[in-house]
């Protein structure tokens, strides 16, 4: 059996603040491939797994009904398409409520004063079958070079303040453009 192929894949995306966030999917490697996330600044990229989103960005029931009480078409928007999550949430991860994984990530990258913990490690992933996907955080001594900026928690409060004057904004129709077709 050859030998795994490596793969290695940048887990940044540039941002037009001149900062970059990671929100870590958890992905499965095609068998036979290993990928390991890396920063090429591992101090400047944080990287956001689901697990703050459970902890520092669910939307309770009273967020929503106060999501939806402020009525503009993106508060509007927002509340109905996370109807479903809200009933999966409960159902399947026994959240009370929904969490904002991809918000969350997208709030820090204008926004680092929201980390309010963060560790440098060395990621990789698993390639065997049980484990096939899963992100491997090395504490040991022995461990490789930090590669990447964990974010382990953020202010609850300060995100969900910047989604709910987010979306209390109107965002003016756009313009059209006459004389082109």
């Amino acid at each position: 059996m050859p030998a795994p192929r490596p793969v290695r894949s940048t887990c940044t995306a540039p941002t037009t603040w001149g900062t970059s966030v990671c929100r870590i999917r958890y992905g499965v490697p095609r068998r036979g491939t290993r990928s390991t996330c890396c920063s090429p600044c591992p101090g400047t990229t944080p990287a956001i797994g689901w697990d703050v989103s459970r902890k520092d960005a669910v939307m309770t029931p009273d967020d929503q009904r106060a999501l939806e009480r402020i009525g503009t078409p993106m508060a509007v928007f927002a509340h109905r398409v996370n109807r479903t999550v809200a009933d999966w949430a409960r159902d399947v991860t026994g959240l009370a409520g929904y969490d904002l994984p991809d918000p969350v990530a997208m709030a820090v990258a204008p926004r680092p004063d929201l980390v309010m913990e963060q560790e440098q490690a060395y990621v990789d992933t698993a390639v065997g079958d049980e484990a096939r996907g899963q992100m491997i955080v090395d504490r040991r001594v022995s461990a490789p070079a930090p590669n990447l900026t964990l974010v382990r928690r953020v202010d609850e409060a300060g995100f969900k303040r910047l989604l709910f004057d987010t979306v209390t904004r109107r965002v003016p129709a756009p313009a059209t453009m006459e004389g082109s077709r």
